[in-house]
């Protein structure tokens, strides 16, 4: 008759409930830095959307600019073509 050994098998439960505690812990660590990094990314993406939104009003700038610059340039060749 084989008699279970009680106190190995207390030791054996305890060593499988702090392996799973620290599994369960790392986990937590482990979510809790993916966390803060997708976070540290929404700002990101933020600030790259705002980057983008400053870059569009340049770009519209700069082909109102651009679009006068032809016009007057067109106005004058006009003029002068006419004089000729």
């Amino acid at each position: 008759m084989n008699i279970p050994n009680p106190a190995g098998s207390i030791a054996e439960a305890l060593r499988a409930f702090y392996t799973v505690d620290n599994t369960l812990k790392r986990v937590e660590e482990d979510i809790r830095s993916m966390k803060n990094e997708m976070s540290a990314i929404r700002e990101e993406h933020s600030d790259l959307k705002s980057r983008v939104a400053v870059l569009e009003e340049s770009r519209k700038t700069v082909e109102a600019q651009m679009r006068a610059i032809v016009a007057e340039t067109v106005a004058d060749l006009r003029v002068k073509f006419a004089e000729s």
